[in-house]
């Protein structure tokens, strides 16, 4: 009646190399950024609140009120005040666009190193099952030379992502008026959209996976995602439950450190160390603070490592053969308990 387990030797090895390969864990940092999305965003619905707008809502609001309160302090004429300031008061002006120059650069910098990472990481990692050396440099250059395509498919996937936030958050906004089957209705199709969402979600990881490991174009990574997904879709979200539950239990050691952290310095401190100037207490405050981030950076990158390391060892293993979830385990072993008892 003992089937061999999928998941087990996964998240087992997925450990050793986590472990071994510390030098995964520069691309862990900065991937975490790229992980905050897709699959784990859905399930925590760490970004939308069905109360409220939602996260991608209250940015677009920001943004229309922003525009709407700009033009109605500049009287209207928004681009005969734009050049007034810049012949009459263009040390602010120009002051301004280096302000938003920097602000771009910035944000590129940032696109261009969490994509880096998110590639340079998956091509260690697959070095890595399979006993190799592997570097950060030449996980960047990787990252380089096939940053494009994997970055298009984030794009992708981030803007599914808004589009459908968009029309959920509005559709919010249409039924919670209409009673008891509005709220039906909204919950129904609340599920429906969460469903569709984790499809594009997993869709989109594979197809990197198959742009990354099997240099397919960008068309035809997609179809073969598209392939794996539908074969393999409850393994997908078994694997995705597994890995939030990873991800819940080193946020909580995570926000256990700090909270010991700050005890010590709320509690401890002030009784032994009253006697201290101000500024010392400032300065320890600020070192609780420091240490705070430097170890929720250090456990997230560890659990960004852990998560991509495996879900490469997952790809590996559906794309190279059949595998069966869980659940179908489980069933198979239930309808052959009748049999195993007849042959006592």
């Amino acid at each position: 009646m003992e089937t061999p387990s999928l998941y087990r030797p996964i998240l087992r090895k997925s450990w050793l190399i986590t472990k071994k390969f510390k030098s995964l864990w520069f691309f862990g940092i900065f991937a975490t950024l790229v992980s905050s999305g897709g699959e784990y965003e859905i399930i925590s619905r760490a970004v939308y609140n069905p109360s409220g707008g939602g996260f991608f809502n209250d940015i677009i609001n920001s943004f229309r009120l922003g525009i709407n309160n700009g033009l109605t302090m500049a009287g209207g004429h928004l681009w005969q005040n734009i050049w007034l300031s810049l012949t009459q008061n263009t040390q602010s002006m120009l002051t301004a666009i280096i302000i938003l120059v920097a602000a771009v650069a910035v944000t590129l910098f940032i696109v261009w190193l969490t994509t880096v990472s998110q590639i340079g990481i998956i091509r260690n990692v697959a070095l890595a099952d399979k006993n190799k050396k592997i570097s950060i440099n030449e996980g960047i250059s990787f990252g380089n030379a096939n940053f494009w395509p994997v970055l298009l498919s984030n794009i992708v996937l981030r803007v599914i992502l808004f589009a459908l936030f968009w029309i959920i958050g509005k559709e919010l906004l249409f039924l919670h008026k209409t009673g008891l089957w509005g709220i039906i209705a909204y919950y129904v199709s609340f599920i429906l959209f969460v469903i569709i969402t984790l499809l594009v979600s997993f869709i989109i990881k594979y197809q990197i996976y198959y742009l990354l490991l099997k240099k397919q174009s960008f068309i035809d990574s997609f179809k073969s995602a598209w392939k794996l997904f539908i074969k393999n879709w409850l393994i997908s979200l078994e694997m995705a439950l597994l890995m939030f539950l990873v991800y819940l239990v080193m946020a909580f050691i995570s926000l256990f450190i700090s909270a010991v952290l700050w005890a010590l310095f709320f509690s401890i401190v002030p009784i032994y160390l009253s006697i201290l100037p101000f500024a010392v207490k400032l300065a320890l405050a600020g070192l609780s603070v420091v240490l705070s981030v430097v170890i929720a950076i250090f456990i997230a990158s560890i659990t960004t490592t852990f998560q991509w390391t495996g879900w490469t060892i997952l790809f590996n293993k559906l794309d190279g053969g059949d595998e069966e979830s869980k659940i179908a385990r489980l069933s198979q072993q239930i309808q052959q308990i009748p049999d195993y008892l007849g042959k006592k």
